[in-house]
């Protein structure tokens, strides 16, 4: 190995012992260790998969379940177990979230097999919109709308 890309590998070390800063090499050698198919996703959807297999990979608890949830990067969520039912809530972004199938996979993937998960999703409601500008209500798009809480079930 040359010199000059040993040194460039030595100054990528620090990056690859975090997952959001992984660069493209580190996260390959990643997937190959979680036993994971690169199928396009983009580099920060990988990151994240990655970092829930990591943390997945150990005792299930709610609390292993609430950090697998806290390394998506697309919205806040809330995990709670109720009546026998692992509840995932999104919280603060309306609609459906980007990459939703990502996080229910790798929360699918660690979980006990016997316990079925929901998921709710936020949407604007009514007293939302009267508290909103006219000006605020036009960069709404529709999809934010849906009539209130949405409840899906996995099996």
């Amino acid at each position: 190995m040359p010199h000059g890309r040993l040194c460039d590998d030595i100054r990528t070390l620090p990056d690859s012992l975090f997952f959001d800063r992984m660069n493209e090499k580190q996260l390959r050698v990643e997937e190959e260790i979680c036993q994971m198919e690169n199928t396009g996703i983009d580099i920060a959807t990988r990151r994240a998969i990655v970092e829930a297999r990591w943390k997945a990979d150990g005792a299930n608890t709610r609390v292993l379940l609430q950090a697998i949830c806290d390394s998506w990067k697309n919205g806040e969520v809330l995990v709670n177990f109720v009546d026998g039912v692992i509840l995932l809530t999104f919280v603060g972004a309306y609609g459906i979230p980007e990459r939703l199938d990502t996080l229910l996979d790798a929360v699918d993937a660690a979980k006990p097999a016997h316990l079925p998960m929901q998921y709710r999703l936020h949407y604007l409601m009514v007293a939302d919109v009267d508290a909103m500008t006219v000006g605020e209500l036009e960069q709404v798009t529709c999809d934010k709308f849906a009539g209130g809480v949405y409840y899906a079930e996995i099996y």
